[in-house]
């Protein structure tokens, strides 16, 4: 699922060598999948999917991105999320920091559209919808929030920052 952020297709490459074993409360080997990725790259006589150049170049920005962010560069981190948004786009880990941003910036609707887009594009991170639904609640937009907050209890119960957000609106006793 955590793949779904960063739009991944299926298959994906994955380097040769011993059988990586993933437990169900790791996190997804990330680091295993770009290395896969540069692999196939480098890889002559494959033609890889033009979508793991873009992914990779998704990944090569992040550092960058994190830096504009720690910076508190919110116009640096829209231009890399602007470029990122060119190389890939639909991809929800873009929707989801250009919210970030608007939101920083005041332009609550924008984000709210923006929170919206990314919960279209990976509609099974919980984390998303709990964006979706605090915003929503800050604004008023009550019935948003209460189907928002109850996508992200249903895909994480117990979820105790939705179930606080139901209790705030009224719909569940705390």
């Amino acid at each position: 699922e955590d793949l779904d952020f960063y739009n991944v297709p299926r298959p994906f490459p994955w380097p040769r060598g011993p059988a990586l074993r993933v437990e169900a409360e790791m996190d997804f080997p990330f680091r295993t999948l770009v290395e896969g990725i540069r692999l196939l790259l480098a890889d002559d006589e494959t033609p890889p999917n033009p979508v793991w150049r873009r992914l990779a170049q998704i990944v090569d920005a992040g550092e960058d991105l994190a830096e504009a962010f720690e910076a508190a560069d919110l116009d640096r981190a829209e231009r890399i999320l602007d470029r990122l948004d060119r190389l890939h786009p639909g991809c929800p880990f873009v929707f989801f920091n250009k919210a970030f941003i608007v939101r920083q910036r005041g332009e609550k609707p924008e984000a709210l559209r923006l929170y919206q887009a990314a919960v279209d594009a990976a509609p099974n991170l919980e984390f998303l919808w709990m964006r979706l639904g605090e915003l929503a609640e800050e604004m008023g937009k009550n019935r948003q929030a209460i189907s928002a907050y109850r996508k992200a209890q249903t895909l994480l119960a117990p979820h105790p920052q939705a179930l606080e957000g139901l209790a705030r609106l009224g719909v569940m006793k705390r």
